[in-house]
């Protein structure tokens, strides 16, 4: 057992330490590779509010300047300054503490907050407080949203996360995130294969991505995410958009 949690913490600790370096290394094309390298913070965030409207028009996702959101793989805030532009106050969570150092020295909005997560659950108990707080002071979690990230969070991790953004949310909130459900092509399992090779070799990385096994993109199919999220108790379960691109949503019961 003890062997097990070992791994699982090694495992957290490479993930984090390799989104930390990064951004720090690729700048931000390691966000969207279309972002130029010498983009402006604000063309970074700017860059952000297409994605927002992608999931406004094919996800479904209702904000508004009342209610809170929490971000999961905010990473250093791109999207959750496009968020917090919208809603009364954003909950940006993510692994990688270099990143939400970054982040905060970057902050150009007063009603963000970050929060570092142990890479076990979504909500730690700093967070699960601060969200006490302003529910006790009228304000109602109304959106989980996650964008590009999730397709890298293995099945049991992932039902975690879905279960702890339905604690949490308020009676007919929302949890809204993107998958890429492409499953994955020939070419990319020979790119899998060689990968294996290097990091074999002791070689880390290759075009700027990870060789290590447990940086892969997971093919999570739509029909059991949706399950999944019925399962834990969401209604109005959605799924739409091109598989590269799949959006989902779920509304917690009211």
């Amino acid at each position: 057992m003890s062997i097990a949690i070992d791994a699982v913490a090694d495992k957290r600790k490479s993930s984090s330490e390799w989104w930390d370096r990064a951004y720090f290394e690729q700048g931000p094309t390691s966000m969207d590779k279309l972002i130029s390298k010498d983009a402006s913070w604000n063309e970074i965030v700017d860059s952000a509010e297409q994605d927002l409207v992608d999931a406004f028009a094919v996800g479904g996702m209702n904000l508004n300047n009342q209610g809170d959101v929490l971000e999961i793989g905010c990473g250093v805030g791109r999207l959750s300054h496009a968020l917090a532009r919208r809603t009364r106050h954003v909950f940006a969570v993510d692994i990688a503490p270099k990143l939400l150092e970054e982040a905060r020295k970057k902050q150009t909005l007063a009603n963000i907050d970050y929060y570092l997560l142990d890479g076990q659950r979504l909500v730690t108990d700093e967070l699960r407080s601060a969200l006490a707080v302003s529910q006790q002071q009228g304000h109602a979690l109304q959106t989980v949203f996650s964008y590009e990230v999730l397709y890298y969070v293995p099945v049991p991790l992932l039902k975690t996360y879905f279960a702890d953004a339905f604690e949490v949310l308020a009676p007919g909130g929302e949890l809204v995130f993107q998958l890429n459900c492409e499953p994955i092509s020939a070419r990319t399992r020979v790119g899998f294969k060689l990968r294996d090779w290097l990091y074999a070799c002791g070689i880390t990385q290759w075009r700027g991505w990870p060789t290590h096994p447990d940086f892969r993109r997971l093919v999570h199919p739509a029909a059991d995410v949706c399950q999944w999220l019925k399962e834990i108790g969401f209604e109005q379960i959605t799924s739409c958009g091109s598989l590269r691109q799949k959006w989902f949503r779920g509304v917690k019961p009211a």
